[in-house]
């Protein structure tokens, strides 16, 4: 029991004066002024924020997880797309390939059959025939790597005008400059540049004679196919090949395009046409 008196100092102040510690207990200062009660609460706290932390942790790790899985099989549908998009492009350029060859090579065999036809001369038409049959490869030595066909360009021009043999009496070829090993993609292509070039002159433009002249460059090669035809209207067949109605000069251009070079042609009403065909050299000769 607590003996003592309070005197009042002042309206907000009191002091208890103790006579006597009877019964008196003095109590401990809890660490940082704070009872145990109040540490407990701190630590369940604690405990709490520990847990939604490691909660957090593994849910984002799951996440990462989860994101990288569905990155990787992202990344492995594009890649099959894209594939699929290659091989689609690989296939429509092979397609439009093969009916340029058709069309450029193998009409002109064709041709050369008809006038031996015309001319009444069946064994040569028969030749012709099987010139054709045989296909490209073995006659005008396309592009591939086993053929035993002519390596230089000009080679490869002579031997073509002599299996097509309405060609012989109205083509003239020509070589200028120092001739050198080309590429057989670039071989290959202006092969076909004359094919076209030239039956175009004889079948449409019906031409009487033909110049090809080949100029040889140390930057660049030239080709050169002009013809004393009726000529036509260039603008007008331009405008035909770009809406695909016109296959000869869309295949021209395109051929040039494939090594490089630049297609331009000159013409006009009954004064024939002229094709020019410039692919530059630096870095391709071999």
């Amino acid at each position: 029991m607590l003996f003592g008196h309070l005197e009042l100092i002042a309206p907000d102040r009191v002091i208890l004066r103790v006579t006597s510690f009877d019964g008196v207990t003095i109590l401990s200062r809890a660490l940082f002024g704070l009872s145990p009660r109040v540490w407990t609460i701190l630590l369940v706290c604690l405990l709490s924020v520990g847990a939604l932390f490691a909660a957090g942790l593994v849910w984002v790790v799951t996440l990462r997880r989860v994101v990288a899985r569905q990155a990787e099989r992202l990344v492995e549908t594009s890649r099959e797309k894209i594939r699929i998009q290659v091989e689609a492009d690989a296939t429509l350029r092979e397609r439009t390939r093969l009916a340029s060859d058709l069309h450029d090579g193998f009409q002109q065999l064709l041709a050369g059959a008809m006038f031996k036809l015309e001319a009444g001369d069946l064994e040569g038409a028969r030749q012709s025939l099987g010139h054709a049959q045989n296909g490209l490869r073995s006659v005008l030595w396309m592009l591939n790597a086993e053929t035993d066909g002519p390596r230089l360009l000009s080679g490869l021009f002579q031997h073509a005008v002599s299996r097509l043999p309405h060609w012989q009496s109205a083509v003239r070829l020509k070589f200028d400059g120092t001739e050198r090993m080309l590429p057989k993609t670039h071989t290959g292509s202006l092969l076909m540049i004359l094919l076209e070039g030239v039956g175009n002159a004889l079948r449409h433009g019906q031409a009487t004679f033909v110049l090809v002249k080949v100029v040889f460059r140390e930057e660049d090669l030239t080709l050169i196919i002009a013809d004393n035809g009726t000529g036509f209207d260039v603008a007008a067949a331009l405008a035909r090949a770009e809406t695909g109605n016109h296959h000869g000069l869309t295949n021209l251009r395109r051929r040039a395009e494939e090594i490089g070079g630049t297609f331009t042609v000159e013409s006009a009403p009954f004064e024939g046409a002229t094709l020019t065909v410039t692919v530059p050299l630096e870095g391709g000769a071999r």
